[in-house]
């Protein structure tokens, strides 16, 4: 137990570094909006998505006040909870060396940190997607919790409607353990539990204003579409850099080398995700979106680096190397940088500017939070550091390291 509190204060402590970094233009949006009269709110932000998120921001402003500073701790505290959940997670389907790498990766993802320190949705929707994953594992094992996973799956679809990528997800899963037949019944039971609590909105909106209600179908429908406009594996590229080549890289080793019963719900959990963000968005950059994925990937990671038998030396340079770079990433810290067009809008002048080695490719620009890389340098550069100098370190012993981690 000490060490899980140990990371989430290490998790806390990095995130602490830039609450109060500068607030983009959905942020400002979020923030006016959760501070103005509740029916105008609902109304207002009622024309994106369902309420329940900003419903939380706002309760949160009026038992704790209006700075803004306020809603990022709501984001915050959702960010930490995830943490914890996937530390439970993987300690009671796997093992507890396993929950604590995947917990550390948890804490220094720059997904989970991005969504932790924006005001944002997003990370309310992280949680409520693990934790209905987690106990779909519980009900798979033991058919208990079928109720619970209905509610968090409602209270998912109240939050976003992309949501609805959990169904698929959670039949897939299901299939694994239990009859085609069974696993449908449950399915059916579990769609019809989140449908009675999403219900719930529209039944408010049919007494209030039909129109708010259709408003977020209408706007959610502008941004997806069985299409895709932008240049095929875009938001897989930049998922590689967000997520870090270390989450990739050690899940990909998972799913190759690991004996483990649970590889193919976790593979459902990824593949189903990347699809459904990959062919059903038609404008926008979803790729930030697949955070959803993030617990599986820390769990996946967390899993093969419990196999590996550390040595003091191989910490000893691990260490060494950190903090070399972090030294070098914190000088890069006071290079000019500049905030480029996002891939979405300007792919050709995107691409452009990767083949022609400008620094700034890493910056894109993004309108609710400003730019990926800059809004959390500092936090983001330590994880780089850390995680992304494992890679560098498995290269150096590739002959003894590399092939003996893969064998286990």
């Amino acid at each position: 137990m000490r060490k899980i509190i140990v990371i989430l204060l290490l998790a806390l402590l990095i995130r602490l570094f830039a609450i109060n970094q500068t607030y983009y233009e959905d942020e400002f949006l979020l923030n006016y909006l959760t501070q103005a009269d509740t029916p105008h709110f609902i109304e207002t932000k009622g024309g994106e998505h369902p309420p329940l998120g900003f419903v939380i921001f706002k309760l949160t402003h009026l038992i704790l006040g209006g700075d803004s500073a306020i809603s990022r701790l709501v984001s915050l505290l959702f960010g930490l909870l995830s943490i914890l959940v996937t530390y439970y997670f993987t300690k009671k389907y796997w093992n507890e060396k396993a929950a604590l790498f995947s917990a550390i990766l948890m804490a220094f993802s720059y997904h989970a940190i991005y969504l932790s320190l924006t005001i944002s949705i997003d990370s309310i929707c992280m949680f409520l997607a693990l934790l209905a994953l987690y106990y779909v594992w519980e009900y798979k094992n033991t058919d208990k919790g079928l109720l619970t996973i209905g509610i968090l799956v409602g209270l998912n679809l109240l939050t976003k409607y992309p949501s609805i990528l959990l169904y698929p997800i959670i039949f897939l899963i299901l299939v694994s353990k239990k009859s085609f037949y069974e696993s449908l019944v449950a399915a059916i039971k579990i769609g019809l539990i989140s449908l009675a609590v999403f219900s719930i909105f529209p039944i408010y909106s049919y007494f209030a204003d039909w129109n708010i209600f259709m408003n977020t179908v209408r706007w959610t429908f502008t941004y997806t579409d069985i299409s895709q406009n932008l240049p095929f594996g875009t938001s897989w590229i930049l998922l590689f850099l967000w997520s870090t080549p270390l989450l990739l890289g050690l899940t990909l080793i998972y799913f190759v080398n690991i004996k483990d019963k649970e590889k193919y719900p976790l593979g459902v959990w990824i593949i189903i995700t990347l699809l459904f963000y990959t062919f059903l968005v038609k404008r926008g950059d979803y790729s930030r979106y697949f955070s959803t994925i993030v617990p599986a990937l820390s769990i996946c990671s967390g899993i093969v680096l419990s196999k590996i038998k550390w040595k003091k030396n191989m910490i000893i340079m691990i260490s060494l190397l950190t903090i070399t770079f972090i030294i070098m990433f914190h000088a890069i810290n006071y290079a000019t940088i500049s905030s480029v067009v996002r891939p979405t809008q300007d792919p050709a002048n995107y691409l452009n500017l990767v083949l022609n080695g400008n620094f700034n490719f890493f910056f894109p620009y993004v309108v609710d939070h400003g730019s990926w890389f800059g809004t959390n340098f500092l936090n983001i550069t330590i994880m780089m550091a850390i995680f992304g100098l494992f890679i560098l370190t498995l290269l150096i012993k590739k002959q003894q390291f590399i092939l003996r981690a893969c064998r286990f």
